[in-house]
């Protein structure tokens, strides 16, 4: 059983990795592009310059919401997930709600960032109620056991 919650905690580690080493890749290319962004006249466009500083902190918020997601998924401790995750989403939801208020003119990467962070909302809110419901099914058949 200890193989088995190991081997599973890698695979949930190595895919959250790639998945957000992705999801980066995608908004740094996205910022490349001088047509992401919103300019009134199209002889600004000309004066446009890479704001790497907005890019960097984007992908970092991109990378805090994957790592509190996966230590979510993958901690030890409290034992039932669904806790995990309700705490996950204690942080996750409010922040979701700040940052998508700022979409209008948006470049790019903020909207791959908002996607993101809907992903990264869904699977730690849709792991939770699996782990309630495994749960509560648990608790009405009378056997002893915690949800994992």
């Amino acid at each position: 059983m200890a193989l088995r919650i190991a081997t599973s905690t890698k695979v949930i580690a190595l895919a959250a990795a790639v998945l957000t080493a992705v999801a980066i890749g995608m908004a740094v290319a996205s910022s490349l592009d001088p047509h992401q962004y919103f300019y009134y006249r199209p002889e600004d466009r000309s004066r446009w310059t890479y704001d790497s500083a907005s890019v960097l902190l984007a992908c970092l918020f991109m990378l805090v919401a994957a790592t509190i997601a996966t230590a979510a998924l993958i901690a030890p401790w409290p034992r039932l997930l669904a806790l995990r995750c309700t705490l996950a989403l204690l942080l996750l939801v409010p922040w979701g709600m700040f940052s998508t208020q700022f979409v209008l003119h948006a470049p790019g990467y903020v909207f791959i960032h908002h996607l993101w962070l809907l992903f990264i909302i869904l699977v730690v809110l849709l792991a939770g109620l699996g782990s309630l419901v495994r749960y509560v099914a648990l608790a009405i058949r009378g056997r002893s056991g915690n949800a994992i």
